[in-house]
């Protein structure tokens, strides 16, 4: 029904200011229509989800990120399967399944390097590092297209792992730390490089979620026991370096390229790890040799102790003389093990955690070897105080034994 003006009867439209607009009557409350509110503006535009939207659908598809989760998760259960443990494996487990080891890795295992980015030291470490690299390696993957960013990730592995051992050549190192990492490296080299093609806001909103990532783990890591801070050094270098070699610009047309760079990439990366492979074996001569005598010291020691225990056990029931033992020890025993401990202290400057274990066993045998030599210069003199000193001797020498370590501790 058509509204008309009380005062001129003339039509109202459909929208009045409260007044009609042929003769300015004021109008009552119910002939008043306001116009419409003004449509809210919308929200503005997310930089970061616009940006990934477009290298969606310049890499539509990121492959290498889902297939190296599997890999490491894979390779975790078959270690578990076979007997380690799963929230603390040990050392020898570890190694066993490609941990980075000095002593074996420079002495031609040289494999490790890359092995031992696919093995973790425990459940937790393997859940840490896969959920942050599946946070971080779709977007560097689709950045820098499936084939570049697999070749970020092993020649991240391969920095970090090499940099261990540059820091400590003893260390068993594991984890896909390095590579993670690496991937870090990786985005802010191509931010660097490519920040022409990359909007300001999202470059602005990708640098600092990744410097704030690096900054905190690399203070922490720095800090913190049992983190191997120079993996993460080495596996964030070559990631930087090696994503803004390869990258190309974050369009169309620059994802036409992208295989051209990778095999630039390759020689390059294969020329810098061997390069830096051999920095590494230059400035940290193998440790071979000196695990080599700690092996030959721990079969010795089991060796002696088992043939002194049943010599003494022979004297306590009266089926040897006391002076067989005196001469078992004399004759047989203190000449091997002073030649061992002397083996031993020729790689007393052994690095790291290695010097330390040498020292304590050092340490070790000398207490021991004392021990010994007042027994049997307690026998041959029938002195009782050399007896009791030789008896102590033996006592601070067993509390040596069960203070020296294992392997080194693992790095992560």
């Amino acid at each position: 029904m058509a509204r008309t003006c009380p005062h001129c009867s003339a039509a109202l439209p459909a929208i009045i200011d409260g007044y009609c607009p042929h003769c300015r009557g004021d109008q009552p409350p119910e002939l008043r229509v306001p116009p419409p509110e003004p449509p809210s503006p919308p929200d503005p535009p997310n930089p970061a989800l616009e940006f990934a939207r477009a290298l969606r659908a310049l890499t539509p598809r990121a492959f290498v990120t889902p297939a190296v989760v599997l890999l490491n998760v894979l390779a975790f259960v078959a270690m578990t399967a076979a007997g380690a443990d799963a929230l603390n494996p040990k050392n020898e487990d570890l190694v066993n399944w490609g941990a980075n080891f000095g002593p074996q890795t420079l002495d031609g295992e040289w494999w490790r390097l890359l092995s031992s980015a696919f093995v973790h030291i425990g459940a937790v470490h393997l859940a840490l590092n896969m959920l942050v690299f599946a946070g971080i390696g779709p977007l560097v993957e689709r950045m820098l297209g499936g084939p570049a960013f697999a070749l970020v990730y092993a020649a991240s592995a391969l920095g970090g792992s090499l940099a261990s051992l540059l820091w400590d050549p003893v260390r068993v190192s594991a984890g896909a730390s390095g590579a993670v990492f690496g991937a870090f490296g990786a985005l802010l080299g191509v931010l660097l490089v490519q920040r022409h093609t990359v909007p300001p806001a999202a470059r602005a909103v990708l640098k600092q979620n990744g410097l704030g990532f690096l900054g905190y783990n690399l203070v922490f890591g720095f800090l913190l026991p049992n983190v191997d801070f120079a993996a993460h050094i080495g596996g964030l270098a070559f990631g930087f370096a090696l994503g803004a070699l390869v990258s190309r610009p974050l369009t169309a047309e620059g994802a036409t390229g992208r295989r051209g760079r990778v095999f630039v990439g390759t020689w390059v990366g294969t020329v810098s790890a061997v390069a830096f492979a051999l920095v590494v074996a230059v400035a940290r001569p193998s440790p071979v040799a000196a695990v080599r005598e700690l092996d030959r010291f721990v079969a010795l020691e089991r060796r002696v102790i088992e043939n002194y225990n049943a010599a003494y056990a022979k004297v306590a029931r009266g089926e040897l003389p006391e002076v067989a033992l005196v001469e078992l020890i004399e004759r047989e025993m203190l000449p091997e093990w002073r030649a061992q401990r002397e083996r031993l202290a020729a790689h007393a400057d052994a690095p790291g955690e290695l010097g330390n274990h040498l020292t304590g066993v050092s340490g070790y045998m000398k207490l021991r070897e004392q021990g010994w030599e007042e027994l049997v210069a307690a026998a041959r003199t029938n002195d009782a105080a050399r007896a009791r000193r030789a008896h102590a001797l033996q006592r601070q020498a067993d509390e040596a034994a069960k203070r020296i370590s294992g392997p080194p501790n693992g790095g992560k």
